[in-house]
């Protein structure tokens, strides 16, 4: 039989990205589930230049901490992302809805970078046409100062 585990508290609100339950949890020691499979058993390892907190049930590794504490490692490794769903029912109407706004953000955020694109090409364009411009100066200079000295 499937374990469910419930969180409640800090390590509920710290699990849907709550920085400040994040940090009570870090500084009791305390540390949240795997991302990824959910494990419980995570390990900490630190040495002189770095540490991290690791999950012994699917070896994913936190953030690294470089020159840091273990305490730092626990923080980085509670730290999660906003639940961007927490904020809603979790309904399966919710979620829909959640994820119509997000394809339209990023229709709106495609759109944003192709005419980025389109105006990158067309400055590449302009710089070649201006180094050309330069190159057919610089070869009549280079033929008047010719014809003068000759």
């Amino acid at each position: 039989m499937e374990q469910h585990n419930t969180y409640s508290g800090d390590a509920l609100l710290a699990l849907l990205g709550d920085q400040d339950a994040a940090l009570r949890l870090s500084k009791k020691g305390s540390l949240l589930p795997c991302p990824w499979c959910g494990g419980e058993n995570i390990l900490t390892s630190y040495d002189s230049l770095s540490s991290h907190c690791e999950c012994a049930s699917c070896c994913t590794h936190g953030p690294s901490v470089w020159d840091g504490t273990r305490e730092e490692a626990i923080l980085a490794w509670n730290t999660r992302f906003p639940n961007i769903s927490a904020q809603g029912d979790g309904s399966p109407s919710h979620l829909q809805s959640e994820n119509a706004l997000l394809r339209q953000e990023l229709a709106q955020q495609y759109k944003e970078v192709n005419a980025l694109s389109e105006k990158l090409a067309r400055a590449e364009r302009a710089l070649q046409d201006v180094g050309a411009a330069k190159a057919s100066l610089d070869r009549a200079f280079i033929g008047y100062v010719q014809e003068d000295w000759c």
